[in-house]
């Protein structure tokens, strides 16, 4: 439909351009209407030198207009890529998350805790632990606590992309929302009781725990 109105355009604009080219040429009933003759030759250069600037202009704007359409639309592709991969890194974070794992044993059973449960599960086991004075040496070499801090390295990551996507105000205050209240429900607690149990201890692990539990709380 749109190349059958766009055929009949231009063709109806080349029998316009066709007959007035004609009618120009061709001797006029009312002579002061003659184009032919020798004193009305000079009209199109006069005409032309009025109008090109006018058209120069015209042009220009259209090119300018063309460019900045370009941009906005160059703007929110770019806005649209880094939205898609913080989504896709939350939903990768989430399934992580989920597959956080820990095992105890009782009496002959082994009981296998996932998730939340099993976050919450190994802070409280090391903060009512905390007196003991290997306790924090176990929670250094524990596969719990290189698996929290893989999560934690994650959503560090995630924070941070959503920093430097430079997003309008509200759509940067939507994903720094929306990660506020994954740590809340998801991580706030637990770390909490790891602070409580070894926030006294000064070395890098503990430093990366208290500064994502404060970066966190000051959102």
């Amino acid at each position: 439909m749109k190349k059958n109105s766009m055929l009949m355009v231009m063709g109806t604009l080349g029998t316009v351009s066709f007959c007035s080219l004609i009618l120009a040429m061709y001797p006029s009933v009312i002579p002061l209407l003659n184009l032919s003759t020798d004193q009305a030759s000079n009209i199109g250069s006069a005409i032309g030198g009025i109008t090109s600037p006018i058209v120069g202009m015209f042009s220009a704007y259209l090119i300018y207009d063309a460019l900045s359409a370009q941009l906005e639309a160059n703007k929110d592709q770019r806005i649209k890529a880094d939205s898609d991969i913080i989504f896709l890194l939350i939903n990768q974070m989430d399934k992580d998350y989920d597959a956080y794992h820990n095992k105890v044993k009782k009496g002959e059973e082994d009981i296998h805790s996932y998730g939340y449960d099993a976050l919450a599960s190994v802070s409280h086991m090391f903060k009512s632990n905390k007196d003991n004075p290997n306790i924090y040496e176990a929670f250094k070499r524990a596969l719990t606590t290189n698996r929290l801090i893989y999560l934690i390295r994650t959503f560090m990551m995630i924070h941070e992309r959503v920093l430097i996507s430079k997003f309008n105000s509200d759509l940067e205050g939507m994903f720094l929302q929306r990660l506020k209240m994954y740590y809340r429900s998801r991580f706030k607690f637990p770390i909490k009781h790891l602070i409580d149990a070894f926030g006294d201890q000064d070395d890098e692990l503990m430093e990366e725990i208290k500064r994502f539990h404060n970066t966190n709380i000051e959102q």
